[in-house]
């Protein structure tokens, strides 16, 4: 993927600040660069800041749905930090993370926040434009590293034009870049997503949907989903919760047996009808494979021979996920005995509990 050019700036400097990347330190440095300029349109930028900003960019893919930044990025540990102090509203129309980390937040555990991000990420404001001053740092011990780039970097900000300069708690980003950066932040996001998703695709070989996990979670529409069960239980009139055994009459809620925040889709084969009570309290969490996936099995399995031996207009319609898990036409999967119907969710199913509770989901939950 090739940056925007321009004739005043060394813009092959940029591409090869996320060389050889090790941690996500990096891309989530410029992506808070890229917010804060956009959120205060000047060019004086709150170290304090950058740093709430990189926790509150990196909070939904490493806590919410779980992926693994490698052996080296520490970032975990924060953010259970703020997992723990802080109730997050993960709805649609919520304020951003970062407004809500500054606004829930005492002062005191609002610092203790920042100094963690200051520590982990001691060396990346610096390093970030070394390759500006490479001749000058040849032979430099390491220790002496970053006093010299923010001496180099204050002495040669009108000549070699690195990102930004400093001076105190705050970066200064240079007049050219700045213009550079606010024309082209949507190449430039895109750019630092591409390089992410190929670091992540390192790290979490066997996660689905990795494109889905890099941001809060949007509105999904489950309405096929409800149109689809709805119609099972309007035929069928006789249809309980797996989870509670309650009855399931009008206030139907949809649950993800596998969570969204894992599977990242919302295909009926994966969906099943609950109360809201019930899928409330289930959340985020597994179910328990032995005590929920025969139910649920048996649930999936009517609920496709009642739809399809149906008179409804747009059966085929509500049908067409399971094609994508049977990789079969829908008269082959109705003629499926429930034992073959049901083998052949478990080996698509059963590894899928395995992955996402060994990346940290809760699991092997019962309804109390």
């Amino acid at each position: 993927m090739q940056l925007p050019i321009s004739n005043n700036l060394p813009i092959e400097i940029l591409a090869q600040s996320f060389n050889d990347t090790t941690n996500s330190y990096k891309f989530y440095w410029f992506l808070a660069i890229l917010d804060e300029l956009t959120e205060t349109n000047s060019s004086i930028l709150n170290l304090d800041n950058l740093s709430i900003r990189m926790v509150s960019d990196i909070w939904y893919p490493l806590d919410y749905f779980k992926l693994s930044f490698g052996k080296q990025d520490s970032f975990k540990n924060i953010s259970n930090f703020v997992s723990e102090k802080i109730e997050i509203d993960n709805s649609p129309k919520s304020e951003n993370l970062f407004a809500q980390i500054n606004k829930s937040l005492n002062d005191n555990d609002l610092r203790n926040l920042r100094l963690q991000v200051k520590s982990l990420i001691k060396y990346v404001p610096y390093r970030f434009i070394r390759q500006f001053f490479t001749n000058e740092l040849k032979g430099e011990k390491d220790s002496n590293v970053n006093r010299k780039i923010i001496d180099f970097a204050n002495r040669e900000f009108g000549n070699l034009k690195p990102f930004y300069c400093f001076t105190d708690n705050y970066i200064k980003i240079h007049s050219e870049w700045k213009e550079y950066f606010e024309k082209h932040r949507f190449i430039l996001k895109g750019f630092i997503y591409w390089h992410l998703l190929k670091f992540l695709q390192k790290n979490n070989p066997n996660v689905i949907g990795l494109s889905e996990k890099l941001f809060k979670p949007v509105k999904r529409d489950l309405s096929l989903a409800h149109n689809f069960w709805t119609k099972y239980i309007e035929i069928n009139n006789d249809v309980n919760c797996i989870y509670s055994n309650l009855r399931i009459q009008n206030q139907v809620s949809i649950d993800h047996f596998v969570p969204w925040s894992y599977i990242a889709h919302d295909q009926i084969w994966n969906l099943l009808p609950t109360t809201k009570s019930v899928n409330s309290t289930k959340g985020n969490n597994l179910p328990n494979f032995e005590k929920y996936f025969d139910p649920f099995i048996n649930l999936q399995f009517d609920a496709y021979q009642t739809i399809y031996k149906s008179e409804i207009k747009d059966k085929k319609q509500l049908l067409e996920d399971y094609t994508n898990i049977f990789n079969s036409d829908l008269k082959n999967i109705f003629e499926l005995s429930k034992i073959q119907f049901y083998q052949k969710f478990e080996i698509v199913m059963k590894p899928m509990f395995q992955i996402a509770e060994n990346m940290g989901f809760n699991s092997n939950w019962i309804y109390k």
